[in-house]
């Protein structure tokens, strides 16, 4: 604030607007970050942050959970920069709004456009994820074990892996197929052994084989390690 106060006419004050929006966004105050970001726009329309910028207070409307005004924003975003690197991005926010407003087909086409649109973006898998989840909520299991088998084979990278898994070993377990789950899940702790995703397994296999197949024993043996890995 100082340099925007003490050198008005600095070629700087755009970064430095942006820099005070991010350290108030970073902090989750998010009406605050709308202000700082709202004066880059306002003053410095064609500075190279506008683009981030707009974006960031569409974030910051989703942060708030205003959803109305998020989707308004995301919505702009897309019409403003429509050749934006940003683009997927702001679609999915727009179809998580949807699923989470109950709106599931809405929210549901949105991210299979994503996909069809930019398959190679960096965050596509967060649309392969959300959509995959959203035929889960949907109680869709095996088509949600399609969509949650696709991060695997087309985004190795995704940091959605170990939960992919998990969510594989709950459409199994939904089904009644406890072997099929307890295989995903054992996969998780196997691969991942020191993630949270494999205490989240091995807490989840306890469960399984106490209480779907009534296995006292296995259930206190995966509690056990369990304890045995926090100590």
């Amino acid at each position: 604030r100082r340099l925007i106060r003490d050198y008005p006419d600095s070629e700087y004050i755009d970064e430095a607007l942006y820099t005070i929006g991010m350290g108030y966004y970073d902090k989750s105050r998010f009406a605050p970050a709308i202000a700082e970001f709202g004066e880059l726009i306002s003053r410095y329309q064609n500075s190279e942050l506008a683009e981030q910028a707009y974006f960031n207070i569409a974030l910051c409307r989703y942060g708030l959970e205003k959803w109305d005004q998020a989707t308004m924003e995301f919505e702009d975003f897309e019409r403003m920069y429509s050749q934006s690197d940003l683009l997927d991005d702001s679609r999915t926010y727009r179809g998580i709004i949807e699923i989470n407003a109950g709106d599931f087909e809405s929210g549901m086409e949105i991210f299979k456009g994503v996909l069809a649109d930019f398959p190679q973006a960096d965050h596509a898998d967060d649309a392969q994820f959300n959509l995959a989840s959203a035929y889960f909520k949907q109680e869709d299991y095996d088509r949600a074990l399609i969509e949650f088998d696709r991060i695997m084979v087309e985004y190795p990278d995704s940091n959605y892996l170990e939960e992919s898994r998990i969510m594989i070993g709950s459409c199994y377990e939904e089904q009644d197929k406890n072997d099929e789950a307890i295989a995903a899940l054992q996969k998780v702790v196997t691969d991942y052994p020191n993630s949270e995703y494999a205490v989240k397994a091995e807490t989840y296999l306890a469960w399984i084989y106490y209480t779907k197949l009534d296995d006292t024993t296995m259930a206190v043996e995966m509690n056990q390690r369990i304890a045995d890995n926090a100590s």
